[in-house]
């Protein structure tokens, strides 16, 4: 009786080839995905392709945009056409991203139109949230939300700490850098004055800054 020897595999080579493919499709994306400068000896915001821009669906030079920017470079986001001079917006759309030229077909006769005066533009987002926990025991200690003065801020730290003589410290937060300007930054004086015998620490509304001072004179 005769033994045939068994076919090889295919999985070790499969399995070679998707190891080298994974990696590569790596860098390829993000080569791709990475933002492209303006061209060599382009004015600065020209759109990278060198086209006339891109326009949004419905949307004809008669109505015209309710906005548009020009005059500075502006970032798309888009790793084949990373730069434009212009864009115009309407309603909540962005219907036009490309040359200063091009934007010209959206202008009406109520377009806003804003000079960027070499300012860049860049895509955002705006994030509204709350901290429900951290923000209802903000409540609970001395709370500056909604005042608008070092007065104030002052007189309610002095009122706090007369009302609560039981607190080794003085905790609370809720002030704004503006108040504070040109600095943004508080001087302990202002503590100081109202409170002599315990430590204070006061966070700013934002949770990124801290003023406080230590016990004792």
């Amino acid at each position: 009786m005769s033994m045939r020897a068994p076919l090889p595999r295919p999985w070790p080579s499969l399995l070679s080839a998707l190891l080298l493919a994974v990696p590569l499709a790596l860098v390829a994306i993000a080569t791709f995905a990475s933002p492209v400068p303006p061209p060599a000896g382009a004015p600065a915001g020209s759109a990278a392709s060198g086209g006339p821009g891109r326009t949004g669906r419905g949307l004809t030079s008669r109505q015209g945009a309710d906005l548009i920017l020009r005059g500075g470079p502006i970032y798309t986001m888009d790793a084949a056409r990373s730069w434009a001079e212009a864009v115009a917006i309407k309603g909540e759309k962005i219907v036009y991203v490309g040359t200063s030229a091009g934007v010209a077909e959206h202008t009406g006769p109520r377009t806003r139109v804003v000079d960027l005066e070499g300012r860049m533009v860049l895509p955002g987002f705006q994030d509204s949230h709350i901290h429900p926990v951290s923000g209802g025991i903000a409540y609970l200690s001395c709370a500056l939300y909604g005042l608008e003065s070092k007065d104030a801020y002052v007189k309610k730290v002095k009122e706090y700490a007369a009302q609560h003589p039981e607190k080794t410290w003085i905790k609370g937060d809720g002030w704004t850098l503006d108040v504070f300007a040109p600095t943004g930054i508080p001087h302990k004086s202002l503590l100081d004055a109202v409170v002599k015998d315990r430590p204070v620490y006061l966070e700013s509304s934002g949770r990124r800054s801290t003023r406080g001072r230590p016990a004792g004179p």
